[in-house]
């Protein structure tokens, strides 16, 4: 099990194995809470939940050809989904920090 250090200004850096298994990069929000266990971190996202849902929607009801995800399995197309929302958010923050 990784273990964090308590750092100046009480920082802990996540180890890159749960920031991968997660899904978390530089910037993204995490909820703290207290349990029993200790402190459970859960990502979190503050958007408009509306405009998301009707987004999502839209996309979803899109067309899809069937050679895109032949042969894939549900978790095969979810990890695709996944990197393409990465890599989007990568040229974003990208095209911000040259600005």
């Amino acid at each position: 099990m990784p273990l964090v250090t308590v750092k100046q200004k009480f920082q802990i850096t996540l180890p890159a194995s749960i920031r991968k298994d997660i899904h978390i990069d530089v910037g993204d929000l995490m909820e703290a809470s207290i349990c029993e266990q200790g402190i459970l971190l859960k990502p979190k996202m503050l958007t408009d939940r509306q405009s998301k849902v009707s987004k999502m929607t839209q996309i979803l009801s899109a067309p899809v050809p069937d050679d895109a995800v032949a042969g894939m399995s549900d978790d095969e197309i979810m990890e695709e989904a996944i990197t393409i929302v990465k890599d989007i958010r990568k040229n974003k923050s990208a095209k911000s920090s040259k600005s």
